[in-house]
């Protein structure tokens, strides 16, 4: 090679590597930086930051994913496990969204750590569990006193269940969680609900609502059975009640697990 395409060879080379000098290091391009800097690049996009710190305040975090446990603070506050993925995000104004999903359940928490005007802000500025609800049973007959239901998950996934229920054509929901140190789940081993139902038939001397008392327990991880039925039919304006045990027309249409 001449010497001149040789030293014009060099120029560009150089030219090149000072152009690369100015470029943001990424993953795409961790060469140049140093070896600190590449192990923070592993940590942010291969794993999480591990928080091994003692009290480690999770509202000061900078932007990033982190994984803790017992030794966070300002922590959501979980009836299992409390070791934690976290992820924060960093506005231009400094407020932040945190969000914290509790590894053993997959539950989620948000909140938003303001440092401006809050009047326009709409995420929650405390832990806020984001819910989700799961169809673990549904049907249209009635249920008799005694028959198992199979739901397609187990209880130890869910931290409650809505069941919503038909009674003589009213329909109504329930909710059933017992936030408990002795039901880690939410769910108890024994609940019952009361549904209502007002006659829409009302003529002299008879004011008729229909009372309904469910019982019922879990069977085994999944099944949910339904112990007994009461059923109270109560005419208001004449002051009396009958009271029937297992009869009347009952349904369960859906069961929710919630986490």
């Amino acid at each position: 090679m001449k010497l001149k395409q040789t030293i014009n060879l060099l120029a560009r080379s150089i030219t090149a590597l000072n152009a690369k000098s100015d470029l943001l290091v990424s993953r795409q391009n961790p060469g140049l930086a140093s070896p600190e800097m590449k192990r923070q690049l592993e940590s942010l996009f291969d794993h999480r930051i591990e928080l091994n710190d003692k009290n480690t305040d999770v509202n000061t975090l900078p932007p990033g994913q982190y994984v803790g446990g017992s030794n966070l603070v300002n922590a959501p506050i979980t009836q299992m496990g409390n070791e934690f993925f976290i992820d924060v995000s960093v506005a231009k104004n400094g407020d932040k969204i945190l969000c914290a999903t509790n590894i053993p359940t997959g539950s989620t928490w948000k909140k938003v750590i303001a440092h401006g005007d809050t009047s326009g802000l709409y995420y929650p500025r405390n832990w806020t569990k984001v819910t989700t609800e799961t169809v673990l049973w549904s049907g249209m007959g009635d249920v008799a006193v005694g028959q198992t239901l199979k739901l397609i998950d187990k209880w130890s996934f869910y931290d409650g269940l809505i069941i919503t229920y038909n009674l003589n054509g009213a329909i109504g929901s329930v909710r059933m969680q017992v936030p408990r140190s002795d039901f880690p789940t939410g769910v108890p081993s024994q609940m019952f609900f009361v549904g209502l139902n007002i006659s829409n038939t009302l003529v002299e001397n008879t004011v008729n609502i229909d009372i309904a008392e469910g019982y019922l327990e879990k069977i085994g991880e999944s099944n949910l059975k339904l112990g007994s039925f009461n059923h109270i039919i109560a005419n208001l304006a004449k002051g009396t009640a009958q009271y029937n045990v297992g009869q009347g027309s009952f349904q369960i249409n859906n069961i929710l697990g919630v986490r």
